[in-house]
């Protein structure tokens, strides 16, 4: 009785709650909003998918009188590439590499002299391609170039093997008549759905994420019961230690679960997501993320001192987990797969993609016994708990004074400066090592004849996709699902011989999400397929009796790869080195994280009466901001400095950057940072609301800065507000140095983040106020 009086009084307290409502409640249905419109053109179906359009500047040769190569205008002109390729007539080699440079263009390609005319002889002849600033563009522009000349040089190699005259003599007589049917489709995942949108993607890994937070309050209850000294009253009373947890317990997990039934009826309102048909499936899930995430709490509750501490470590495990289990963007990369399969979340979202999917169920019950298996596990090797440990100037002179007490012990050098200086120097270091350019391709080749290998040799000749072959058609979709890879390519058995015989066999390719990688593969597949579907028609109308149409399909292959028409491609340098913007993105979020930690030590100032002894001394309420600014400006720059050094000359990592410029650049951020932190700490009017920091503040601000994923994918609007972002700037700063800019090329990006610290740190030393009944009108 006594355990259900105090989960009701818990229940009670958490609904009248501004901050759980919001931060449990309305968040997540924000968040998933900003996800789903921010990737759904990057990431979702061919509905939602949107090809950003490439500028395109044609270098012509001055011996051809300034006309346009008519195989390029053709290729220009095709329907499908209309609204791809934007076209601009460039005058020279020079004005297309200023325009690379200063952004005008995206991609350029300069035409050798009499290219027609050489390419039909058979001659050797080049076209040089130039690639811009933004990788997935060169992507786009890489195949299809590339893919024109792979047609070139197909046609001369039939017109070689098979005999111009024939091939000729055929093409007039009458139309080729290739293999009916299209020659590569779309295959479905599961028996009913083929993929999710992005907006599915994005509502179940927020979902899991939330939940995980739910530990969070049953930590933060017990933890702020013994600060204000009510724990003690509890345990004067008969009520065993015990009774109090499960009551805390009970009243978190009730929480919870209107928690989650909250998100999924929210996102089905609001946004259409199709959280599949098993709804008790999905609750069951939902009840062991709470439950683990419970069992979590209780390890971070004995081992946390403070409220405070417990939810900075909840949240850094919570987001940790999160991203390592493709929570903010799929990683498809061996290294975070294999951590990511120790994780609640991994297993949780695999557990709902599959649902939303409609995969068989005992796929679907199969990932489920995963999560339970975890969650078991947490709740053996759960100690017992043990309450009874519960019951145990100016200016300059406040800062020095929060350098002290920041790092006055050997327990603060720990938490504050070494232990997340390493972590996130070793996150820095294999993003960058892990997180390349090139798309993991998984493929099936059942084909015995040439077709398939020529397939495949396609994709590997790009240079832009890794292959690795899978063993069964089965085994390459559970790659897939997991994200153990972005594409599939399979190619049925007889592939070869169905071409030659005339008879629809096709290669299907399979995708979780529609992107710009997708697109291209099945552009390149397809351009393939069509090549040979093309030929193997021609050796039918032209061959006798005593040719073998294999042999002969496999001689113009040969023939064909020996690329008589070529591309040059002169790389300029124009694009940051892979993955420099996620770590970059990574590490502006850990700078962000400061700014809890400074906001707590000013909540603990308030709620101890500090503050207000020192507006009864003379010292003014913008000499109190400054001294707390200062103090934090100590302990950020001997967290950015550790984590640069680490990071450069004990791992290695390379970020093309020098390193005072790179100082410069995060030093200006964290300036921002600790404005922010001036401005949130005068606005909130108790230490409860602190908590809504993290994911009001930095997880939004964050996606919407572009620290997970490229600015240019999202919508206009988005865009736009983005400018207002001080992650948009400091990335955009890093970048510009690292593609060779000087501090001049940076100048707007400092003068931006700048201006947003003075602004920031204004407000903050005007809001601030020494009691908790004075802070401001905020949260």
């Amino acid at each position: 009785m006594n355990m259900m009086i105090i989960a009701w009084f818990e229940l009670r307290r958490m609904v009248t709650s501004r901050s759980v409502l919001i931060n449990q409640f309305l968040l997540p249905l924000i968040l998933i909003f900003i996800l789903g419109n921010a990737l759904s053109g990057w990431f979702g179906n061919d509905q939602e998918f949107k090809q950003q359009p490439v500028r395109v500047g044609v270098v012509l040769s001055p011996t051809d009188g300034g006309q346009l190569p008519k195989s390029i205008q053709a290729l220009m002109n095709t329907p499908a590439l209309q609204d791809i390729l934007v076209q601009e007539i460039v005058a020279s080699r020079e004005e297309a590499e200023g325009k690379l440079r200063r952004g005008e263009v995206d991609y350029a390609v300069v035409t050798p002299a009499s290219f027609d005319e050489r390419m039909g002889q058979g001659d050797e002849v080049k076209l040089e391609l130039l690639p811009g600033r933004d990788r997935n563009l060169n992507l786009v522009a890489d195949t299809i170039f590339k893919t024109f000349i792979a047609d070139a040089n197909h046609k001369q190699a039939e017109a070689v093997v098979l005999g111009r005259d024939k091939v000729l003599a055929a093409q007039a007589a009458a139309p080729v008549e290739a293999t009916p049917g299209p020659n590569i489709t779309i295959g479905q995942l599961s028996e009913k759905e083929s993929t999710y949108s992005a907006a599915q993607y994005y509502a179940a890994a927020m979902l899991i994420m939330f939940l995980l937070y739910s530990g969070l309050m049953a930590s933060s209850s017990l933890l702020g019961e013994r600060e204000s000294k009510t724990l003690y009253r509890l345990q004067s009373a008969p009520v065993t230690p015990g009774t109090i947890f499960a009551g805390k317990i009970i009243g978190c997990t009730l929480i919870t679960l209107a928690q989650a039934a909250a998100i999924v009826l929210g996102s089905m309102w609001l946004y259409g997501v199709k959280w599949g048909p098993h709804p008790f499936l999905l609750t069951m899930v939902c009840v062991l993320i709470a439950l683990s995430s419970m069992t979590i709490a209780t390890f971070i509750t004995l081992i946390s001192s403070t409220a405070a501490g417990a939810r900075g470590l909840m949240q850094a495990i919570i987001i940790a987990m999160t991203f390592v289990s493709g929570g903010f963007m799929p990683l498809p990369m061996e290294f975070f797969q294999k951590i990511g399969a120790f994780t609640v979340n991994h297993w949780a979202m695999q557990s709902m993609l599959r649902m939303m999917l409609d995969s068989e169920v005992h796929l679907i019950i199969t990932c489920v016994g995963m999560l339970a298996a975890i969650t078991a596990a947490l709740s053996t090797l759960q100690p017992c708990l043990c309450i009874g440990r519960w019951d145990t100037m100016h200016s300059l002179t406040i800062a020095w004074h929060m350098v002290r007490r920041t790092l006055g012990r050997k327990r603060g050098w720990i938490v504050y400066l070494l232990v997340p200086c390493v972590v996130v120097t070793l996150t820095v270091f294999l993003m960058g090592q892990t997180t390349a350019a090139s798309i993991l391709v998984s493929y099936v080749n059942e084909d015995e004849g040439p077709a398939g290998q020529y397939l495949i040799s396609e994709l590997e000749r790009s240079g832009q996709y890794v292959l690795k072959q899978s063993v069964t058609e089965s085994t390459l979709k559970e790659e897939l699902i997991e994200n153990k890879s972005t594409v599939g390519v399979y190619i049925p058995e007889g592939f070869s011989d169905a071409l030659l015989e005339g008879q629809w066999s096709t290669v299907k390719v399979y995708e979780i999400s529609t992107s710009e990688a997708s697109v291209m593969i099945r552009m390149t597949a397809d351009s393939a397929a069509t090549r040979l579907s093309g030929t193997a028609a021609l050796i039918r109308e032209t061959s006798g009796p005593s040719v073998n149409p294999m042999m002969a399909l496999e001689e113009v292959i040969g023939q064909s790869v020996q690329n008589r028409v070529d591309t040059q491609v002169t790389d300029l340098n124009l694009y940051a080195r892979p993955g420099l913007s996620n770590v970059t993105g990574f590490t502006l979020m850990f700078m962000m994280t400061l700014i809890s930690s400074v906001v707590s030590m000013i909540m603990d100032d308030r709620r101890q009466r500090t503050l207000s002894r020192m507006y009864t001394a003379p010292v003014r309420a913008y000499q109190i901001a400054l001294g707390n600014f200062l103090g934090s400006l100590v302990v950020g720059s001997l967290q950015v400095v550790i984590v640069l050094v680490l990071s450069r000359y004990v791992l290695r990592y390379d970020y093309g950057i020098p390193l005072l410029l790179h100082f410069l650049i995060l030093m200006a951020f964290m300036l921002v940072s600790l404005g922010v932190a001036s401005t949130v700490a005068g606005l909130i009017r108790n230490g409860q609301n602190a908590a809504m920091i993290n994911s009001m503040i930095v997880t939004p601000t964050c996606m919407l800065g572009g620290c997970f994923w490229p600015l240019a994918i999202m919508p206009d609007f988005m865009q736009k507000i983005a400018n207002f972002i001080p992650q948009k700037w400091a990335i955009e700063a890093v970048e510009t140095a690292a593609t060779g800019g000087t501090l001049s090329d940076i100048g707007l990006p400092l003068a931006v983040l700048g201006l947003m610290a003075v602004i920031l740190l204004a407000v903050g030393s005007v809001v601030l106020r020494p009691s908790e009944s004075g802070a401001g009108h905020g949260a």
